[in-house]
């Protein structure tokens, strides 16, 4: 019987290894679906303060910083993503 086989050796550290791997993968899903629902987001809040701007539409949280309408908004997932778009009011 030898005492210094490597017999086995490859399944050990795959055991030991996948576990980091699946971690790594979830954590580089959940950032990316992050991504994806921040670039909603974005392409929302832009639409939104455009028609804001024009006086299609009002919405709760606007501000204004000179003549720009500014709409912001939060989501929470993973992490909260906080977005602010702005659109030049027309007519101010």
């Amino acid at each position: 019987m030898e005492l210094h086989s490597e017999r086995g050796t490859v399944t050990a550290e795959l055991a030991i290894a996948m576990p980091a791997v699946l971690i790594l993968l979830v954590f580089s899903m959940q950032a990316l679906s992050v991504q994806v629902e921040r670039i909603r987001l974005i392409s929302h809040l832009s639409q939104e303060a455009r028609a804001v701007a024009r006086g299609e539409n009002s919405v709760e949280k606007i501000t204004f910083e000179g003549k720009l309408v500014c709409v912001q908004k939060t989501i929470s997932n993973l992490w909260n993503v906080t977005e602010k778009q702005c659109a030049r009011a027309i007519g101010l």
